[in-house]
């Protein structure tokens, strides 16, 4: 066999195991995309009602002390 004959092969070899793992990769998409699809209409995602967002004011004793150990490092 030629070199050139056998990088034919190897080409070959190649380009059909590509397409292999591509089909796989393509069957596996699917069938994650109809289990979530079940999943999805198994129990429709019910929004939680907007909260207002509340800040709490900071404790100063705890900035200070914050700044402290910072100071030491």
């Amino acid at each position: 066999m030629t070199r050139n004959h056998d990088k034919e092969r190897y080409d070959r070899a190649k380009r059909i195991s590509q397409e292999t793992l591509d089909a796989e990769r393509a069957q596996r998409a699917e069938k994650t995309a109809r289990l979530r699809q079940a999943r999805l209409a198994q129990r429709p995602v019910e929004s939680s009602p907007a909260q207002p967002q509340t800040r709490r004011k900071p404790i100063q004793a705890l900035k200070k002390r914050s700044r402290k150990v910072i100071e030491v490092f």
